[in-house]
């Protein structure tokens, strides 16, 4: 979402629908993290994940 042109109501709630859809339910919006709450539970936070992420910056991650 950081990407798009146009930050404006319509276009950012496009980009949540479509994310939420493809099941991308984290994106940031500059320095915010927004999240889409599925109702689900995913399988997304395996303990090889989680050890990924530890004491990483966003940065580091891409």
């Amino acid at each position: 979402m950081a990407d798009l042109t146009c930050l404006n109501e319509a276009s950012v709630l496009h980009n949540l629908k479509e994310r939420y859809y493809s099941g991308l339910i984290y994106t940031y919006s500059g320095l915010f993290c927004v999240v889409v709450n599925p109702y689900k539970k995913l399988p997304i936070y395996t303990e090889a994940i989680i050890e990924a992420y530890k004491g990483k910056k966003r940065h580091e991650m891409r």
